[in-house]
């Protein structure tokens, strides 16, 4: 398998492209926030979450948002100025039209809101290796051009902004994924498992995930790693603190340690997590008016089941 190329900052594939004409889409609204998402064909539900469409216009537009610790996505975006982000404390990085979001064990939060259209989709850990040339561990915790993996990055921009409405993206990207998916790896039943483990079960150490799957501790971080894109402790660590925070949004703070998981210590424990993952404490993210991410949290538990790519549980 070989690695993305490296990019210097004066290459093509460095450099974000001109800004493309938006998508003459009649469904996405031009004076409001919107976002939509449509569940993919059964036979790619286990290597995607779904898609997803956002429409930032409107007096909402301009506000800075933050986005959640998750799994790769891929994502064509059609800005009407340039898009920018960070992942946790990193640098700021201009989106490109056609970008790679790596796995994260840290917030994504944006430096200037995307005015425009965006449509993307999430690649699961079992989809990893069956849709990308590369280990989850490689593309983790930054941005990589899509067309370093896809050589046919650009033209999928351009077929995406000629389809005549938003609803007809399901069927093309489903038809372009299906045509694109490769064989099966060897590693899918420990992963499917593991991904699993993940989202359902609680207060889990790494010999007990050990145990269950079958496999030694230098197995579990080589699968981890490279499906995943992180040791199988941050994993946990991540997918405990996600849950606890979901527990306690819309909840009084002195019920914060009856929600939050058992294994925390005390709160204090708790609030820790919080900044090394979101940047923030659990108080500063709840005041914080962010009304795209809510309404993203929204319309995907309603579509998809789950309000958070990391809490997505994977098909039976």
């Amino acid at each position: 398998m070989q690695p993305p190329r490296p990019l210097s900052p004066g290459s093509p594939l460095a450099s974000p492209a001109a800004i493309r004409s938006l998508p003459p889409w009649p469904d996405v609204p031009r004076d409001q926030l919107s976002v939509d998402f449509f569940v993919a064909a059964p036979a790619l539900r286990p290597f995607i979450t779904g898609y997803n469409v956002y429409g930032v216009f409107g007096p909402d537009a301009g506000k800075r948002e933050l986005y959640f610790p998750g799994w790769t996505t891929i994502r064509f975006s059609f800005p009407q100025s340039p898009w920018r982000v960070r992942y946790g404390r990193g640098a700021v990085e201009t989106v490109m039209p056609a970008a790679v979001f790596g796995p994260s064990a840290s917030d994504l939060e944006t430096d200037s809101v995307l005015a425009g259209i965006s449509v993307g989709f999430v690649v699961t850990p079992l989809g990893m290796a069956r849709l990308l040339p590369v280990a989850a561990d490689r593309l983790a915790g930054r941005l990589t051009p899509l067309g370093a993996l896809w050589a046919d990055a650009d033209a999928l921009l351009d077929q995406i902004a000629a389809l005549p409405d938003a609803a007809s993206l399901p069927g093309f990207l489903d038809a372009m994924l299906l045509a694109r998916l490769g064989p099966p790896h060897r590693d899918a039943p420990l992963v499917a498992e593991l991904a699993r483990l993940l989202v359902d079960q609680h207060d889990i150490e790494t010999p007990r995930i050990c145990a269950h799957l079958g496999c030694s501790p230098a197995t579990l971080r080589r699968l981890s790693r490279r499906h995943f894109g992180f040791a199988p402790k941050l994993l946990l660590r991540r997918s405990r603190f996600l849950k606890s925070l979901f527990a306690i949004i819309g909840q009084d703070q002195g019920r914060w340690a009856q929600l939050i998981d058992a294994s925390y210590t005390d709160q204090s424990h708790f609030i820790r997590d919080c900044r090394e993952f979101l940047n923030c404490t659990p108080g500063e993210f709840l005041r914080r008016e962010r009304p795209m991410t809510m309404l993203s949290l929204k319309r995907r538990a309603e579509v998809l089941g789950a309000p958070l790519v990391a809490l997505h549980p994977p098909p039976r």
